[in-house]
């Protein structure tokens, strides 16, 4: 009789999970619009990073001509694509390379934007200046601000 009740139980649990296998309903809310871009930063080796306020236009760190420059984009919502430029030249992504890319995360865990790490080489921007973009994913350019450097 203790064999038969434990059978059934052991039954009744394994039955009961495969009743509850694929009842779960999956939903996604909607990728949020590309709002804004800014710099957040700036770095002439990747590990000592400046932070550029929301109303600074310079960066302190000096460059010199040799420096690989890294800076640090927040894009506020989903990018389908970035551009940069230097004083209105248009860099191509093989000049500036985003070599990495992490997601911002809000409270409930739901991603609201991404910070973007980029290099390019000082002697690849034909100005003392960095500005990025996003393209939204309907194609519309968010503009981004814009950070000057000076050069030793």
């Amino acid at each position: 009789m203790k064999k038969l009740i434990t059978m059934a139980i052991a039954f009744s649990l394994i039955f009961g999970i495969f009743i509850g296998v694929g009842n779960e309903k999956a939903s996604a809310a909607p990728a949020p619009d590309l709002t804004s871009v800014r710099i957040t930063g700036f770095s002439v080796n990747g590990t000592k990073w400046e932070t550029i306020g929301v109303n600074q236009s310079k960066a302190e760190t000096p460059v010199t001509t040799t420096d690989t420059i890294y800076i640090r984009v927040l894009f506020t919502g989903y990018p389908l694509t970035y551009l940069a430029y230097s004083n209105d030249v248009n860099l191509s992504h093989k000049k500036v390379i985003n070599y990495q890319t992490t997601p911002v995360v809000d409270s409930n865990k739901i991603v609201t934007g991404f910070v973007y790490y980029f290099k390019v080489e000082s002697s690849d921007l034909p100005n003392d200046s960095i500005t990025i973009k996003g393209i939204n994913q309907l194609g519309q350019i968010v503009n981004g601000n814009t950070v000057s450097f000076d050069r030793e």
